[in-house]
């Protein structure tokens, strides 16, 4: 979990956060408090414990992040994000 991209899914930056699964509480990007319980998870993604939606609150100039391997990451919508997390999290019939 990174406060650029919010979590990462199936990816290699992911096995940093592996210890994420042993603590009791939920990941936490860090972000600004945003909505009504939520935080900046993304630049104009606002998540909180049930969900994510768009909120221009958490909006940044988001050009690029720097990776942890140095690497520039090129900037992603937050409608792009939603879209992925909702992928992601569907449940599969």
């Amino acid at each position: 979990c990174g406060a650029g991209l919010g979590c990462l899914l199936g990816s290699p930056e992911t096995l940093s956060c592996m210890e994420e699964n042993l603590q009791p509480g939920p990941c936490e990007t860090g972000g600004v408090s945003c909505g009504a319980r939520g935080r900046c998870a993304a630049p104009g993604v606002c998540c909180d414990s049930e969900s994510c939606v768009l909120d221009p609150d958490c909006s940044e100039d988001v050009g690029s992040h720097r990776s942890e391997d140095g690497g520039a990451l090129k900037g992603v919508s937050g409608e792009m994000l939603l879209r992925l997390l909702s992928l992601a999290t569907r449940k599969r019939t």
